[in-house]
């Protein structure tokens, strides 16, 4: 019989998560590897988002952004070897905002 080949695996989807104001999100699982990170909103103040490991503190997390937004933005940053798990953004920020993870190959 031939051999059953190999199935082709499927590539990890992007983490999106999206709120409105400063917050500590909700938790969210997020895979292990490295993630191109973008977020896009729209605002006229500083714009600040550190990811932290649920459980964990502020000086455990990653820093994403420190920017200060005029209107319409959107940052990209990429964070390598992220350990899987269950994370929160903590978030200073006007307006409405959105955050994507999405995996590198």
């Amino acid at each position: 019989p031939e051999p059953t080949p190999e199935p082709t695996p499927q590539p990890a989807k992007p983490v999106v998560v999206q709120g409105s104001g400063g917050q500590k999100t909700k938790p969210f699982d997020m895979p292990g590897g490295d993630f191109t990170v973008v977020i896009t909103g729209n605002g006229d103040s500083n714009v600040i988002a550190r990811l932290i490991p649920r459980g964990g503190d502020i000086f455990e997390g990653e820093a994403l952004f420190n920017e200060i937004s005029d209107g319409k933005y959107k940052y990209e940053t990429v964070v390598y070897g992220l350990e899987p798990g269950s994370y929160y953004l903590d978030m200073v920020n006007d307006n409405a905002w959105v955050v994507t993870f999405t995996p590198l190959p």
